[in-house]
């Protein structure tokens, strides 16, 4: 498998973006959420999405330099309205401004819809950490291929939230999680590995446990079960069901239960509560007591903990990439006449 340092990577995919007519701001910003993504062992919001986004710029439905708007602002909320453009642009917008009006709240609260993949969303969420907030990012739809507890259709979207608290300096905890058995985009890693998915992934149309990662989910047939699966998958599917509701709020609400992805953005100041550096020891507190704890396998690991990991590794060691998507970028980079990966 082939390996790239991030920043060669970083700088391969804003010479991609930027032949494919895409401003230099947002080349930049989408860029490092994608080598990011990869950086913390999430391939799957990761470079992979590169052709994808090319044929969305290309085909219209993805809109570079798209003029987003603002609306139904107050002190303390706003909408933002992405326009058709790129979702790490209009996310990283979103939770600027929720981060801003956490300084009058002390919470700050904004919804993002119309916009094309936001990528990994704990991107977001540790930007509010870094400031001394609790970032709070919500995605979710009312349409997509999660079928319900006790359901064989795909009905709900593959949601989504991440939660990141500040830490001591740079440092925080972050979740950033799906609450469907799996993401969509770790199918796509399956299918680029031409690997089975593991059980407990997918059903089939006639709702039978399928590892076949290139299973038909189209039209509601077959789908990805809940978090949970047989055992608890109602504690997922219901975490889903509330989470389609609450990003519903994004929504214009002139075609209610449209399906439009939406997403909610909470950036709450932790000063207005407590002190930050005794949140910030409290945090530390119930990190160390929770890994006292016995482990039953190598050891016990918080949220956020191996990400972490694997980005201090693929820093040092490089990104390893699928060779179907590095055929894929390099495919890419010939046609759009940029220097291939190497």
């Amino acid at each position: 498998m082939p390996t790239v340092r991030a920043e060669l990577l970083r700088e391969f995919s804003v010479n991609v973006f930027l032949a494919a007519g895409v401003p230099e701001a947002e080349t930049r910003t989408v860029s490092d959420c994608l080598v990011e993504a990869n950086l913390t062992g999430h391939d799957s919001h990761g470079v992979l999405r590169i052709p994808s986004y090319v044929n969305g710029v290309r085909r219209g439905g993805l809109v570079p330099g798209a003029q987003m708007e603002v609306y139904n602002e107050t002190l303390t909320s706003a909408k933002l309205d992405g326009r058709g453009g790129f979702g790490q642009v209009a996310m990283g917008r979103g939770m600027d401004l929720a981060i801003a009006k956490s300084q009058t709240g002390p919470i700050g609260l904004v919804t993002v819809t119309h916009c094309g993949h936001t990528g990994q969303l704990s991107f977001y969420a540790l930007t509010a950490a870094r400031q001394g907030r609790i970032g709070v990012v919500l995605l979710g739809g009312q349409r997509g291929r999660v079928a319900p507890y006790g359901g064989i259709d795909g009905r709900m979207y593959v949601n989504a939230l991440s939660i990141a608290v500040p830490g001591e300096g740079e440092d925080a905890t972050v979740l950033d999680m799906s609450v469907s058995a799996t993401g969509f985009g770790k199918l796509l890693v399956q299918r680029a590995r031409n690997e089975p998915c593991p059980e407990g992934w997918l059903i089939d149309g006639q709702g039978r446990p399928t590892t076949d990662p290139f299973a038909d989910l189209s039209d509601g047939k077959g789908a990805i079960l809940p978090l949970g699966g047989a055992l608890s998958g109602h504690k997922g599917s219901g975490l889903a069901f509330m989470i389609s509701l609450l990003c519903g709020l994004a929504e214009r609400g002139d075609d209610p239960g449209s399906g439009e992805v939406g997403h909610l953005l909470m950036a709450i100041d932790v000063a207005a509560f407590l002190p930050l550096a005794a949140f910030q020891a409290q945090v530390k507190d119930f990190i160390r007591h929770v890994k006292t704890s016995r482990p039953s396998e190598a050891e016990v690991l918080v949220p956020g903990e191996r990400a972490s990991r694997t980005r201090r590794a693929r820093l040092e060691s490089g990104i390893p990439l699928e060779e179907t998507t590095w055929k894929e970028l390099n495919a890419l980079a010939d046609e759009l006449g940029v220097a291939r990966l190497k």
